[in-house]
């Protein structure tokens, strides 16, 4: 979803490059794989979000899909990593009313909530989740740190309860 509050669909004729940190929805009709090729993001990672929800009198949105551009795990919360973790580093840009990390459920029923007081969050590579993006029109800027990365294997987002990868990019 981009901050003009609509969906960019990828097909077979697409053509060019995915920006790195950005959320895509994506899916085969066949169940088939899909692949992609290029560069593995190295270094910290910036995304531009928006809440236009109040420049457009309640009629706009502020909820911002974004992913994880590594090829590693990625600190979800103060309980992964007590300093170098994803909320902390973007309190400033996301929403103090939904400081959290929105996921969709692997069974369906709709999203998962991550925050602060959850357990050890992980985010997987290529993972996509919700952000809420805090001020009333104005651009805030996402950064995904090179040093929130997790070398070791975890599950996705919430060990007990791991999302399907596939749903979401």
């Amino acid at each position: 979803m981009t901050i003009l509050d609509t969906w960019t669909n990828a097909t077979n004729a697409t053509t060019g490059n995915l920006a790195l940190g950005q959320g895509y929805q994506m899916a085969t009709t066949s169940g088939g794989t899909l692949s992609f090729t290029g560069a593995i993001a190295n270094g910290d990672q910036s995304v531009t979000i928006n809440n236009n929800n109040a420049a457009n009198s309640g009629a706009g949105r502020r909820w911002n899909l974004i992913a994880n551009p590594f090829a590693s795990y990625l600190h979800g919360n103060s309980n992964a990593d007590g300093t170098n973790n994803f909320l902390t580093a973007n309190t400033a840009a996301i929403d103090d009313n939904f400081e959290a990390i929105y996921g969709w459920k692997a069974d369906g029923t709709g999203y998962e909530i991550y925050n602060n007081t959850s357990a050890a969050t992980y985010i997987a590579p290529g993972q996509g989740f919700f952000v809420a993006a805090a001020g009333s029109g104005a651009d805030q800027t996402i950064i995904l740190p090179k040093r929130c990365k997790q070398l070791q294997e975890q599950m996705i987002l919430l060990p007990q309860d791991p999302l399907r990868v596939t749903n979401w990019f």
